[in-house]
């Protein structure tokens, strides 16, 4: 697994033992448990989840006339993940941007709440010139003062490289950066692309797995992860709560703010739905 959307524990895991679970919707399976070379243990496995979608579609009627209406359609979602709930910053790594199930099962599992987690991109490209001195292969930037500006900006596409410090520096580190590539030499060659939204992927070293994964993100990537809502580490919130914040929904049962669906007269969460679920037909988790 080497595309990772990241997620981190707000308190401390009641317990850092993670076991497989499925409701009647979900499921999480433990595939493997390894270990850092840091000697913390790395769950690792795969997660599915059943569920319903509203989608507008066209309604023909026998006059030719077209109607537009609202279905609901089943979904069906698969997704990789990893774990370290026993590491310093306690925090687990998705495949996907759809994951909101994998991480209301593992709040479930280890009794504290995981919530979806962004980078701050300019102190990690910081550090990343202090340790390595990297080529920045992609430049991704946004213009805060005008959101409608943004682009994508590849440097060693130029052949001049006096003009492609000049696109960079003008194009990228001038303005709101929200995704670079980088590649460096340490033990390794190694390059990939990190996104502010927490999506972070290596394409080398090529024979990394879980266990180099889990710890390359602690030691490199987690230091610049925060939590949008609680994090008070100035300019980095403020960007993210000018998309506003407020509007979140939150289980009537659990308090979670995730994939909350409203069930008859109470607003729940994925994990509350199954529990209700399980209840109901007289299942167990």
């Amino acid at each position: 697994m080497r595309r990772t959307v990241i997620a981190l524990w707000m308190d401390d895991p009641e317990t850092t033992t993670i076991e497989s679970a499925s409701g009647q919707n979900t499921t999480l399976q433990v595939e493997d448990v390894q270990e850092t070379l840091d000697g913390l243990r790395v769950y690792s496995g795969e997660a599915a989840h059943i569920g319903q979608e509203s989608v507008d579609q066209p309604l023909i009627h026998g006059d030719g006339s077209i109607e537009m209406t609202t279905q609901s359609v089943e979904t069906r979602t698969r997704a990789e993940w990893f774990a370290v709930p026993d590491a310093p910053t306690p925090f687990a790594a998705i495949n996907t941007s759809d994951g909101d199930f994998v991480r209301s099962m593992l709040s479930r599992q280890t009794g504290a709440y995981l919530r979806d987690a962004e980078y701050y991109l300019t102190g990690l490209v910081d550090e990343l010139e202090d340790r390595h001195d990297p080529t920045w292969w992609q430049v991704g930037w946004s213009d805060e003062d005008d959101p409608g500006e943004s682009g994508m900006f590849y440097p060693n596409t130029y052949d001049d490289s006096d003009q492609a410090a000049e696109q960079f520096a003008d194009r990228g580190l001038r303005r709101n950066l929200n995704q670079v590539g980088f590649s460096y030499f340490g033990e390794e060659i190694v390059r990939g692309t990190v996104a502010g939204s927490g999506y972070l992927e290596l394409y080398s070293p090529s024979d990394w797995g879980v266990p180099e994964m889990a710890r390359y993100l602690m030691t490199t990537a987690i230091p610049h992860a925060y939590v949008p809502e609680t994090d008070t580490g100035g300019e980095a919130v403020q960007r993210t709560l000018g998309g506003g914040t407020t509007d979140d929904v939150s289980c009537d049962q659990c308090g979670r703010e995730t994939d909350v669906e409203e069930i008859g007269d109470q607003e729940l969460c994925i994990v509350c739905r199954d529990q209700r679920d399980e209840s109901a037909t007289g299942g167990t988790a």
